[in-house]
């Protein structure tokens, strides 16, 4: 669905899942024993509430039209 032009919208609310599910847990581990890797995290952690945003701008703007309906 990542490469999907019809549902391109959708592309932020897969992100913060692959973020949330994937890179999280695999930044956090290796920050624990590398700490040069913490601003990776801290990038990551921003990356993560700019593809948040435009989930959720994503979701109200269905949210308007389907009560438009």
């Amino acid at each position: 669905p990542m490469m999907d032009r019809n549902k391109k919208d959708e592309l932020p609310k897969l992100q913060v899942g692959f973020i949330d599910f994937v890179c999280t847990f695999v930044y956090k581990e290796f920050s624990r024993f590398h700490q040069e890797v913490t601003p990776m995290l801290n990038g990551l952690q921003n990356n993560r509430m700019e593809w948040k945003s435009l989930a959720d701008e994503y979701d109200a703007k269905v949210k308007v039209m389907e009560e438009e309906v």
